[in-house]
């Protein structure tokens, strides 16, 4: 049984570790969140409905100690990290976690800090520059190749925890395009293909806005969206849109992982984020109808190119992640108990 505390600025971050936090207090164990949301963060609200109780919450404007200055840092550490086995850091390349690493390694008895890959796409030359954990957990193999090699020991490879909650649910082949919104592509750009999709296919596109950048698209669909087990697509939950959709278009984001996962082809569209994708067939070349649609195709065409991909970004066998993060977690824990 382990104490521990999640630190993070946004929800996302938290959800793809999730599993893991949910098993460790299932194990008996504590998990309580410190949380620093962006202030005008949407996703804010959500953390509440977690398993995970926030012991504090504070909306910050910026990533520096001019918007969370060090002596508050200091005090709120104090008082909601005594204890603990281990402080998990879910956004470890920038403050406050440089800072809260700073702090807690100038206490005689301290946590074990662990660092989390936040997102599949990541500058991991911010993780290099900003290296403020004791080891890291990322999310496969080639992600540990990009960190410098005197850190590269103490990172853990062991998949995306999120995915295990996909095990299990049933994947249709509904009579909708599933668009999983970022905050890149602009929404001007991404309105028009999805229009011109909607009318070379003859079926209809359905919005789904990220937790963190909602992105105001003004789509309203052409065609009539069916059902999905008797309900409005809006009215179901992500996993049951995902894994109804026919096939899926977004960026760079982990729901592209998730769409994979579910056997389902995944289009995305060009954007900074793409380096986390190498090798990847479904790449549109341009932000166009018609450069999504030859991707589409590549996709039908190249699936054992795809399902490579995916063993490279989230390990073979797809499941078992979070298993494997928890046992990586206990055995960490118990190396800095054990004399």
């Amino acid at each position: 049984m382990i104490k521990a505390v999640v630190v993070s600025t946004n929800f996302r971050n938290v959800g793809n570790w999730l599993p893991v936090f949910e098993r460790i207090i299932e194990d008996g164990g504590r998990c309580r969140a410190l949380y620093f949301p962006w202030i005008g963060d949407d996703s804010f609200h959500r953390m509440n409905d977690l398993q995970i109780p926030v012991k504090h919450s504070r909306e910050i404007s910026a990533l520096n100690d001019e918007a969370l200055p060090e002596d508050e840092l200091r005090q709120i550490l104090q008082e909601h990290v005594e204890e603990e086995d281990v402080v998990f850091i879910c956004d470890m390349q920038s403050y406050p976690s440089s800072k809260i690493y700073e702090l807690l390694l100038k206490r005689e008895h301290r946590p074990l800090v662990i660092g989390l890959q936040h997102g599949f796409f990541q500058s991991w030359w911010l993780y290099n520059r900003n290296f403020c954990a004791d080891y890291l957990l990322s999310f496969n193999k080639r992600a540990k190749s990009s960190i410098f090699s005197g850190y590269r020991k103490r990172v853990f490879p062991v998949g995306l925890p999120k995915l295990d909650r996909l095990s299990g649910i049933a994947s249709a082949n509904g009579e909708y395009v599933l668009y999983l919104a970022q905050k890149y592509p602009e929404a001007s750009l991404v309105e028009c293909v999805l229009k011109e999709v909607e009318q070379d296919l003859k079926i209809p596109v359905f919005v789904r806005n990220h937790p963190q950048y909602p992105v105001a698209i003004r789509h309203a669909s052409g065609l009539e969206l069916p059902l999905v087990n008797g309900r409005s697509i809006a009215d179901c939950g992500y996993e049951e849109q995902l894994a109804n959709a026919s096939w899926v278009l977004t960026s760079h984001s982990t729901g592209g992982l998730e769409a994979l996962y579910l056997g389902k082809n995944v289009v995305l569209l060009p954007n900074h984020g793409l380096t986390a994708w190498p090798d990847y067939p479904g790449v549109a070349f341009e932000i166009s109808a018609r450069a999504v649609l030859q991707a589409l195709d590549r996709t039908r065409a190249y699936r054992k190119d795809i399902d490579l991909f995916l063993r490279n970004s989230i390990g073979a066998g797809y499941g078992g992640n979070t298993g494997k993060a928890v046992s990586v977690v206990y055995s960490l824990v118990e190396r800095v108990k054990s004399p």
